[in-house]
């Protein structure tokens, strides 16, 4: 009997708690409109691609240059 009792018990206890849920009594909020927003035109120019490092350089040099070619592949 207790069995029976746990079957018809948990889905009348979640029932009630969904139930409980949807009463909507809580404060409501204020209707509001879209925030103010600054809108301006757009810009119409040239970009130009560069970048400028300051301060750093080159401290040695490679020759790229070689008369070397590859001997063999391994695979």
């Amino acid at each position: 009997m207790h069995s029976k009792n746990r079957q018809l018990l948990i889905p009348a206890l979640a029932a009630t708690l969904a139930l409980a849920g949807c009463g909507g009594g809580g404060p409501q909020m204020p209707q509001q409109g879209p925030p103010p927003v600054t809108v301006s035109a757009p810009l119409v120019q040239d970009v130009v691609d560069w970048d400028e490092f300051v301060g750093v350089g080159c401290t040695e040099s490679v020759d790229a240059h070689g008369e070397r070619h590859l001997g063999s592949v391994h695979s």
